[in-house]
């Protein structure tokens, strides 16, 4: 398709660009495969990202969305039950307030992408952090109860899904 080896060939300029505008590759490549299509969106982004990347709390969130999915990677054969989290079976004060932030901030996100309100996505993301954090130090994902463990992969993948929404984070580095 000409029309696909257009946009990459535009992808793979603004990467150059951004690269001799001092970004690194991770940075570059992150806000490419979030907004290529939007050179101006995509320097943005870059820009907000670069700010934040050697800030503790965005390290800490980074990690936590590589430890979501390597979870959610081991657990592939598993039902996670995604969309069915029960709070019933929640255990702990940090699985609901996951849960309860989680559903706060996916539709917050959705708009704030679709406006470019890139700020409004970062403290977003500020404002998730301290909580998976909590959640990682205090819960253990792998329950032997498999309803509770099934709950709890079902809230990891809704996690997942909202990292997702802004590309992978993992791929950030210090």
């Amino acid at each position: 398709n000409i029309g696909q080896k257009v946009m990459d060939f535009l992808k793979q300029r603004l990467y150059v660009q951004l690269r001799e505008k001092g970004f690194s590759h991770d940075v570059a490549t992150l806000s490419l495969a979030v907004i290529g299509q939007r050179p101006l969106q995509a320097l943005k982004l870059a820009e907000k990202l670069e700010s934040v990347r050697n800030e503790e709390w965005f390290q800490r969130l980074a990690t936590a969305a590589v430890r979501v999915r390597n979870i959610l990677a081991k657990a592939s054969g598993l039902d996670t039950g995604k969309g069915n989290i029960d709070e019933s079976y929640f255990q702990s004060e940090v699985e609901k307030e996951l849960y309860h932030k989680i559903s706060a901030i996916t539709p917050v996100l959705r708009d704030a992408l679709k406006s470019f309100d890139w700020d409004r996505i970062i403290s977003s993301l500020l404002e998730l952090e301290p909580i998976i954090s909590r959640f990682f130090e205090e819960v253990l994902v792998m329950a032997d109860d498999p309803l509770i463990r099934m709950n709890r992969l079902s809230l990891l993948a809704e996690c997942d899904a909202l990292f997702r929404l802004i590309g992978d984070l993992g791929t950030i580095r210090e």
